[in-house]
């Protein structure tokens, strides 16, 4: 069955993560979301991140903890991310 160009599709998505500073501190997280490709070629997201328990550092408040987050992303690529 075709899609049809003027229709939205939705996908799971899922995503191990890595978040790096500068001066080395690391917060490792899986990505659960369900993400949208709009029919204006943009795409928008909504899930949670799953921090381990590793975090160090100035990111050591993210072990062990979730977190809610939406994103958008235009046609152009320019996006947002909040969590």
């Amino acid at each position: 069955m075709a899609v049809k160009p003027s229709e939205r599709m939705t996908y799971p998505i899922f995503k191990e993560n890595q978040s790096m500073l500068l001066n080395k501190d690391v917060a490792t997280n899986v990505f659960y979301a369900i993400g949208n490709y709009n029919p204006d070629d943009s795409f928008d997201s909504n899930g949670i991140a799953i921090f381990d328990n590793g975090a160090t550092g100035e990111l050591s408040f993210l072990s062990n903890s979730v977190g809610i987050y939406k994103d958008q992303v235009d046609k152009n690529g320019t996006g947002t991310f909040l969590m």
